[in-house]
């Protein structure tokens, strides 16, 4: 089952927003829109253009991250880069306990 998950860009007057799918085990980021009223998401979608000439099947706006670890690193990356004073919480490390 695909996983889509709506983020509203709470700024935005028009219920733009950011989506995280997942689609064959793949995570993107998809520039989308939450329609008024029924809360429906509605991807963008585009037409790629190419070296010379523009693709003629629609696609939508998207960032591929990757399979769900790679996706978890780049958006670890993101942050840190935004804030890059923020230390990540790192758990203590675990002691071997002799018995």
């Amino acid at each position: 089952m695909a996983l889509e998950i709506f983020f509203k860009l709470e700024y935005s007057e028009y219920g733009d927003g950011v989506m995280i799918e997942e689609y064959q085990g793949m995570f993107s980021l998809v520039a989308a829109r939450q329609g008024k009223g029924n809360g429906t998401n509605y991807k963008k979608w585009g037409y790629p253009q190419y070296k010379d000439n523009p693709n003629e099947k629609a696609i939508p706006w998207k960032i591929t991250l990757g399979n769900r670890q790679q996706a978890l690193d780049i958006i670890k990356q993101i942050q840190r880069a935004l804030d890059p004073g923020a230390t990540p919480s790192v758990p203590p490390p675990v002691e071997d306990v002799p018995f």
